[in-house]
């Protein structure tokens, strides 16, 4: 089989770059990806909108916010959490939230704090 271009000894010597182009081709391929940390206040507003979300499901409970306090570092867990909410009037619901935070989070319901939404 014969082939009638340049070899590829003569294409190097002509254009000395490719090599070069074919290393840092494969160097970019192989570099690992960046991956972004998130700080430990990220992860609780994650947190808090999750919860938030479910919360808002329950019934008689309405709009929610949540806020939860860390303990220091990653694995300090949670120290306490406060809801507010459209129906925390009701004491039904106070303590339903009250259940479902404390089994969401591991917390004491003494840790937690369930407060009706001001009125507009």
């Amino acid at each position: 089989m014969r082939h009638d271009g340049p070899s590829l000894t003569e294409l190097l010597k002509k254009k000395p770059w490719i090599p070069a182009l074919l290393v840092l081709g494969l160097a970019l391929l192989l570099w690992p990806g960046v991956e972004e940390k998130k700080t430990g206040e990220e992860i609780a507003t994650e947190t808090e909108q999750r919860l938030c979300r479910t919360l808002e499901q329950m019934e008689g409970v309405g709009e929610v916010r949540v806020l939860l306090a860390q303990g220091e570092g990653r694995s300090g867990g949670y120290t306490g959490a406060v809801i507010v909410c459209r129906g925390a009037g009701s004491s039904a619901v106070r303590l339903r939230l009250t259940r479902a935070v404390a089994a969401f989070t591991g917390l004491g319901t003494d840790k937690i704090l369930v407060e009706k939404w001001k009125s507009s």
